[in-house]
């Protein structure tokens, strides 16, 4: 009886250490991050973002509504600095973070297969970009990760009551990306192939589909009176981006994405096809392969794949513990220490954490060792960063300058000017960096929802300071026109970005202005005049 109790005393401090360390590992995960929120400007999706905010809908052109939520509380509750909006990508990490060390402990895991997988998560570069940016796809990658976890726990405890919970996760991951039809689409199709298909014939399972429409239905009747955007989206995508991605390159990056963890995705791939214990659970395996071939065949970008590769992290750290415990323990450290060392040198790769200066060293130090791909962009030419880190810097200038050039204008033309962009970044941006002058107009474009929200009529406009290649309306429509300023951050993607003023509107503007307008929107909403009320 004494044994028996001082069995279970053990068990019991062995979980509490483990919780410890899980949440040592999210906290960290959480501070490395934050620590490294000013080191450059948001990127550009970012500034699209914010402007939902004060926008509420059900759906925006590019995305479904989620960003929206996240963006108000950001800047409506928290005022919306760098460091807030950033906040909540690094939030989602330590949660992700969280979820991989309790999954590793509920499927049996002890100390060191947690602390693989946890680490696993926080040097895999993929995750590391991620949860630094103000972007979807954090929390795209967080609701996969959590519907599978949910997904795990149906068929551990075979709960039936999880069906309720995995159609909130995927209603409301829906309303983040509508990527996670794909994992909620494969792995109910192989439940179907497997001796789990039983779990599909409940009414629970019923459930699930009620919670997932009732979610969902509000985008879809958005999506619908807007003339499905979405697809319109799908199809660009595929024309510009996905057409021309090379399966090769696809492919190398499924390893690069998550080097060096690689050596325990591909372990966690061996422990649900060939580990006996295992095999409750081969579903996730299936599903895996099916997500892999789907963007093969679809040419979809190589991150599409990152959130499964999560559950792998998880299974592989459960696999490496299982061959090392007994008796080569040790060697589960030198992985450990492996992980870690291996990354250092790429780590300004994937963290922001080097300002400008040092990361122009970083860059030279990589080129002079044979490594200059990371600083290529798609113009094929060596570059001073790399095309995401100079899609964080930029900005703050371009609203500096046109902020400056509102206030070289008099006092009339200011208050008949409007400030118009060609590009929902550039319009974005200019309203983050002057959100609390309340005498700056706030700046439009007719480039994705954005549009909606110009205005109605070009009545009692005269000026027009506009941001990119002038176009026909304004080149036709005014007087004059002066060259104002230039964006001359040589690091800044769209250095040299033009910014002109117009002035002097002929009367025919406020025709031509209605009938672009017109034109822009018309195709995206069915019902007449609904973006003029």
């Amino acid at each position: 009886m004494a044994g028996t109790d001082l069995q279970g005393t053990g068990r019991k401090k062995m979980r509490g250490q483990i919780m410890l360390i899980i949440l040592a590992m999210s906290l960290l995960k959480l501070l490395i991050h934050l620590l490294v929120v000013g080191n450059y400007e948001l990127y550009r999706d970012a500034y699209l973002y914010i402007s939902y905010a004060d926008n509420p809908q059900w759906g925006y052109i590019k995305n479904p509504p989620f960003m929206m939520v996240i963006s108000w509380f950001a800047t409506k509750v928290l005022g919306g600095s760098v460091f807030a909006l950033r906040f909540f990508p690094a939030l989602a990490g330590a949660v992700s973070m969280y979820l991989i060390g309790s999954l590793v402990k509920e499927l049996g895991g002890k100390k060191w297969a947690v602390i693989i997988a946890c680490v696993s998560f926080l040097v895999a570069p993929i995750f590391l970009r991620s949860n630094s940016l103000f972007q979807v796809l954090a929390f795209d990658q967080l609701f996969w990760f959590l519907y599978l976890f949910f997904f795990v726990r149906l068929l551990q405890t075979y709960n039936k009551n999880y069906w309720f919970v995995l159609g909130l996760v995927a209603g409301v991951g829906f309303l983040t990306q509508y990527t996670i039809v794909v994992p909620v689409a494969l792995t109910t199709l192989f439940l179907i192939a497997t001796r789990h298909r039983k779990l599909l014939w409940v009414p629970q399972f019923w459930g699930f589909l009620i919670n997932v429409a009732i979610l969902i239905i509000p985008n879809l009747i958005w999506q619908y009176n807007h003339n499905w955007p979405e697809l319109e989206n799908l199809k660009v995508i595929r024309e510009n981006q996905l057409l021309t991605s090379d399966r090769g390159w696809f492919l190398g990056m499924q390893f690069l994405m998550l080097a060096p963890a690689v050596l325990v995705w591909v372990a966690g791939i061996y422990n649900l096809f060939v580990n006996k214990a295992s095999r409750p659970y081969i579903v996730l395996g299936y599903s895996f392969v099916g997500v892999v071939l789907l963007m093969l065949l679809l040419q979809g970008k190589a991150y599409y794949t990152a959130p499964f590769y999560m559950i792998l992290l998880v299974f592989g750290a459960i696999q490496w513990e299982s061959w090392l415990e007994d008796k080569y323990k040790w060697a589960l450290g030198v992985l450990t220490a492996f992980l870690i060392a291996v990354t250092i040198p790429m780590f300004p790769l994937s963290l922001p954490y080097l300002n400008m200066d040092r990361m122009i060293w970083y860059k030279q130090a990589m080129v002079d060792a044979g490594f200059e791909s990371p600083f290529v962009w798609d113009d094929g030419l060596v570059h001073d960063l790399p095309e995401d880190y100079a899609n964080m810097t930029g900005w703050r200038e371009l609203s500096t300058l046109v902020n400056n050039t509102f206030s070289s204008l008099t006092t009339e033309e200011q208050k008949s000017c409007a400030i118009y962009a060609e590009d929902y970044a550039y319009a974005g941006a200019i309203n983050y960096y002057n959100r609390k002058n309340k005498n700056f107009p706030k700046a439009f474009c007719f480039d994705g929802s954005i549009k909606f929200w110009t205005p109605k009529s070009a009545e009692g406009i005269h000026t027009i300071i506009y941001i990119g290649k002038p176009n026909a309306l304004l080149l036709d429509n005014f007087e004059n026109a002066e060259n104002a300023a230039f964006v001359t951050d040589e690091h800044f993607k769209e250095t040299g970005l033009p910014i002109t003023v117009f002035k002097n509107a002929k009367p025919s503007f406020i025709s031509a202005y209605l009938e672009y307008r017109e034109v822009s929107i018309k195709k995206n909403h069915r019902k007449p005049f609904e973006h003029n009320k």
